[in-house]
């Protein structure tokens, strides 16, 4: 009898530690933040805006991107009303495939430019990024 006692305890033991689980893995299920949040997208956390030629060449490929993606959509809205027509009749995949690319094209341009000898790492980032929006866009 002893034995049978120890198998209910045994039992009923593991049944409750059981029910502490699920109730703490439901919990922490329901607690955690979504995996994918709006920090997490390319064009966002840009900080190059008005930086030197030194600071754009030293930043990651990420900060770069999110800064020539800034710069994208302010030279556009200010200076190229057609482009930015044509791109807000986009549906939402189509608009974010030409954003990127336009804020890649943008992006390779001001660092290639940068790569020049004729460059001083103290001149303004902001320079490179209006003279390369011109040249890939047409407008003033």
């Amino acid at each position: 009898m002893q034995h049978g006692k120890t198998e209910d305890e045994g039992n009923r033991f593991y049944k409750r530690v059981k029910r502490i689980l699920v109730i703490f893995f439901s919990w922490a299920f329901f607690l955690m933040p979504a995996q994918v949040s709006n920090a997490d997208e390319w064009y966002e956390g840009g900080s190059l805006h008005s930086t030197s030629v030194r600071r754009w060449i030293q930043a990651s490929s990420a900060n770069r991107l999110a800064t020539s993606a800034d710069w994208f959509l302010s030279m556009t809205e200010k200076s190229n009303k057609p482009l930015l027509k044509e791109l807000k009749a986009m549906d939402k995949t189509d608009y974010q495939e030409a954003f990127k690319y336009y804020a890649n094209r943008l992006e390779r341009c001001v660092s290639e430019k940068v790569e020049k000898k004729t460059v001083r790492p103290e001149d303004r980032i902001t320079d490179y990024a209006e003279k390369c929006y011109k040249t890939l866009h047409g407008t003033d």
